[in-house]
């Protein structure tokens, strides 16, 4: 999929804007149209490598993803719903690593 991806949108930082703005649109949508894709996105740039450092998934729904080898240092997550995501450490006092 990334490779499709570059192919269409031609460098990783034109992914990564894309994919920001997708992030923001998803904010104004019903909890019913947004399912997986917040958590989608969030494993897609963790495939990419990105730095997620000042990136904001408050308020979405994060479904299904791993992030047990990813830093999440400065990622804004505030009242996002972790369905099925997996977390190598402990989250806010309460381990959240399920599948």
């Amino acid at each position: 999929m990334i490779d499709e991806l570059l192919t269409i949108l031609k460098s990783q930082k034109n992914i990564e804007d894309q994919l920001v703005q997708i992030l923001e649109s998803l904010r104004n949508a019903t909890p019913l149209e947004v399912g997986y894709t917040a958590g989608n996105i969030l494993n897609l740039l963790c495939h990419l490598g990105t730095d997620l450092t000042g990136y904001n998934f408050s308020h979405l729904t994060v479904w299904q993803a791993d992030l047990r080898c990813v830093k999440l240092h400065g990622v804004n997550f505030s009242h996002a719903n972790f369905d099925k995501s997996v977390f190598a450490e402990t989250f806010g006092g309460i381990f959240i690593s399920h599948f």
